[in-house]
Formats: C-alpha cells, sequence, structure tokens
C-alpha cells in the first residue's frame, strides 16, 4: 500500500457486480479467494488469479455480514430476514461443497455475526445475544431487550484463540 500517502497505489483485481457488495471476507485458508456478500442475496468468491467472480450459493435475502470460520475452509452469512448460512469449501475430508442453513431468527437482523473456536455468536437489532455449538446446535441466549442502556448490536469479533467474544453495541 506504500508508506506514505503520496506513493503509487495500483488496483490489482475488480469483481464487477450487479448489485451492491455489502460484506466481505477472506477466508485464511484461501489466499487467492475472497469471499463477498451482495445485496441481492448472493454469495461470491473473487478469485484473484484468474480476476473472475463465481457464486457460491444464493438466497432470497440481503447478506447483512459474512465471517470466515476458524479453519478457514468456511464462512458464515447473516441476512436480512434473520437467517444464517455455513459456506464449507471443497477439502479432502469434504469431497464437494456444502451450503446449510443454520438459524433463522425471525426477529432480529444478524448484524454480528462471529465464528471462533467455542462456537458462534449472532446479534442484532432486538437486543438478544445467541450462540451456537461450532456444529450449529443451539446455546445461550442473553436477552437485553429490558435494559434501556443497550440498544442494537452492530458487530462481533472473537479473539484469535476463539474462547472469547466482544461485541460492539450503541448505547443511546
Amino acid at each position: 500500500l506504500g508508506n506514505d500517502w503520496k506513493d503509487k497505489k495500483s488496483i490489482c483485481n475488480k469483481f464487477a457486480q450487479t448489485s451492491s457488495v455489502t460484506c466481505l471476507c477472506w477466508p485464511s485458508a484461501h489466499p487467492n479467494e475472497l469471499v463477498f456478500g451482495l445485496a441481492e442475496g448472493k454469495v461470491k468468491v473473487g478469485q484473484l488469479k484468474s480476476n473472475k467472480a463465481a457464486t457460491l450459493y444464493q438466497t432470497e435475502s440481503f447478506v447483512v455480514t459474512i465471517c470466515a470460520g476458524p479453519d478457514g475452509n468456511s464462512l458464515l452469512t447473516g441476512h436480512l430476514d434473520g437467517s444464517i448460512y455455513r459456506f464449507c469449501f471443497e477439502t479432502e475430508s469434504m469431497p464437494r461443497p456444502t451450503t446449510t442453513k443454520i438459524a433463522c431468527v425471525p426477529a432480529c437482523v444478524p448484524y454480528a455475526l462471529a465464528w471462533g473456536y467455542a462456537g458462534i455468536v449472532a446479534a442484532g437489532n432486538d437486543r438478544a445475544v445467541r450462540f451456537w455449538d461450532p456444529e450449529g446446535r443451539e446455546g445461550r441466549t442473553f436477552d437485553y431487550a429490558s435494559d434501556p442502556k443497550i440498544k442494537e448490536f452492530s458487530c462481533a469479533a472473537f479473539n484469535p484463540s476463539g474462547e472469547s467474544v466482544v461485541l460492539g453495541n450503541f448505547n443511546r
């Protein structure tokens, strides 16, 4: 990127799309593939070496968030209708890519979505923080709807070991 603002920068890849790119992630086991979600509900992979984009899967709902799995070969997407999907790339132990709907929280848009070794967390505009185990089985829910100081959750991240998670929210 250059040490100074004046240093020359160049665009190395462009992936023209028919709708807005709403979120993106870069799975660690796929250094030449950038995954992004679109307003039209598609989840695509941009292949950096060929400069081409391909559809991984399509839903009927706007993609609001995306995060890479801790193994580097999977990802989660959160959608405007409250659904959460898991996509797993092809690996030696998984002969073909798979897409699974792991959860649906109809009253919540899961803006805050993260996946660590300990599990999955999602939170959003209903002021509840929900946890699932790494296989997608529902765990605990912490409901902050009765606390007037807490508003909607907007972001989440696990620490590198995947044992702790932090969520961000607006409190006014």
